[in-house]
């Protein structure tokens, strides 16, 4: 299944060949707004009140949104601390094809700047892909398979005082190559090489089922040379049997290198439903590939998070009863696989897309693009309970409504000193506030929790994508 729920309501992305991008395509458009507050329909145990830090505004006649519109990929937030948020959106910009925006803290509000449009020939070039970025400030991400032969591109946007200089670090080519990036994002090692996946590509004898013909996927890892350019070399090719295939999220590592992630296909032959492996470097060329978990049942795994035990967290589609499951894998000598399995939460509504560790105490917090009384969607707490064979309890920490609140957050959220950040696709402002013929479409969002809680204030488990 290529597109699993937690992507929501990505789209395939579509891009043209080598990412040929116009002198004027990065832009430095730039819009100040003022914090808006508005308050939670459900308090919940943490918090009352969600701050929109920006909305995004656009001509519904023109299909104008100068300042990007319709945010999908969640929020990236800058290393350094300083409070700068990045993101992207898949509408509006100067060619009506998305935008990466900056958001700088200013005064009361923060100062949105348009870094970059999307040329003309790319279409929804990063609905899905979360960018990273390093502690230089470029920004990295990718670009999806079109129908034109192409396989996708990673690119650099390096700041050069007060603007971007766009460049290709990578193009796909399909065969042996990988082909199709889009979905994951990257992760970044300590020495500046990237990691990602692709859909397809690989071993061209993966499978003869349509679509598959050029491979099962990778895990391809770009180094840096020395000179601006990066090597491209592979760390795994999936063969589509129990090893997996399509690998559409991303990869997490551990501290001592070793690769975490999961596929939407492969695995027991029966279910198809996908697997979680782990990928250990060997110190003589290719990593050790490990399947630590197959999904006999549950379907097409999502996105993984851990904690500082190296206990993996992740979501899965449930195949019997529907809804959505949670499941926790751990550690354990004695297990033929080196972990133990563990359903932790089901839901029944079709939630969460993506769980986050965001507590000492070992909680997890997701959104739910679905949900709440208007389907407009949620943000809440899972909380490991007392009895460790039990599962974990839900409380809702806010609730989208429509209109001010907003609505339909993103499946991508992040977690940063006591507070969660994320996107919202829809409403999130008063028609007309900055234009009369503009509409209110999606905006970034913070979710403050309570001071006396245990929540965290960064990352525990080595570095994560």
């Amino acid at each position: 299944m290529l597109r699993p729920l937690f992507r929501m309501v990505a789209t395939w992305l579509v891009v043209s060949v080598g990412l040929a991008i116009p002198s004027d395509a990065a832009t430095r458009s730039s819009l100040t707004r003022a914090l808006r507050s508005a308050p939670a329909h459900k308090s919940g145990c943490c918090t009352d009140v969600e701050t929109i830090l920006y909305h995004f505004q656009w001509d519904p006649k023109t299909e104008s949104a100068p300042y990007g519109a319709g945010p999908l990929a969640g929020v990236t937030l800058d290393p350094s601390g300083n409070g700068v948020i990045y993101g992207t959106t898949v509408h509006g910009g100067a060619y009506k094809h998305g935008v990466i925006f900056k958001l700088t803290p200013s005064g009361p509000g923060y100062e949105e700047s348009v870094i970059f449009s999307f040329p003309k020939s790319i279409d929804w070039s990063l609905a899905s892909a979360p960018v990273l970025v390093d502690t230089t400030g470029a920004i990295y991400s990718t670009t999806g398979a079109n129908v034109a032969n192409d396989c996708g591109t990673v690119f650099k946007l390096t700041p050069t005082g007060s603007t971007y200089a766009a460049s290709t670090i990578h193009s796909f080519r399909k065969s042996s190559d990988g082909c199709d990036p889009a979905l994951a994002g990257l992760y970044e090692d300590p020495s500046g090489a990237l990691y990602g996946t692709t859909i397809g590509g690989g071993d061209s004898s993966c499978s003869n089922e349509p679509g598959q013909q050029n491979g099962c996927g990778t895990v391809f890892k770009l180094t840096p040379t020395g000179s601006g350019a990066y090597s491209e070399s592979f760390v795994y090719r999936f063969v589509g049997g129990r090893d997996g295939k399509e690998p559409i999220s991303g990869l997490i590592a551990d501290s001592s290198g070793a690769l975490y992630g999961t596929t939407g296909g492969g695995g027991e032959l029966k279910c198809n439903c996908g697997v979680v492996y782990k990928l250990t470097p060997t110190g003589s060329g290719p990593y050790a590939m490990t399947v630590i978990h197959d999904f006999g049942v549950d379907a097409s795994p999502g996105p993984l998070t851990a904690d500082a035990a190296g206990d993996l967290y992740g979501t899965a589609i449930a195949r019997r009863g529907g809804g959505n499951v949670v499941y926790e894998l751990t550690p354990s000598a004695s297990a033929s696989t080196g972990y133990t399995y563990r359903l932790i939460y089901n839901a029944s509504d079709g939630r969460p897309g993506e769980v986050i560790l965001c507590s000492s105490g070992g909680a997890l917090c997701a959104a739910a693009f679905f949900a709440g009384p208007v389907d407009a969607g949620d943000v809440f707490e899972l909380n490991p309970p007392q009895d460790p064979s039990a599962t974990y309890g839900e409380t809702t920490l806010y609730t989208f409504e429509g209109g001010d609140t907003g609505a339909n957050p993103s499946s991508y959220i992040v977690y940063s000193g006591g507070a969660i950040y994320g996107t919202f696709w829809a409403n999130g402002g008063p028609s007309g506030s900055q234009n009369h013929r503009f509409e209110p479409f999606g905006g970034v969002f913070k979710i403050a929790l309570p001071s006396s809680s245990s929540f965290l204030n960064g990352a525990e488990f080595g570095a994560t994508s």
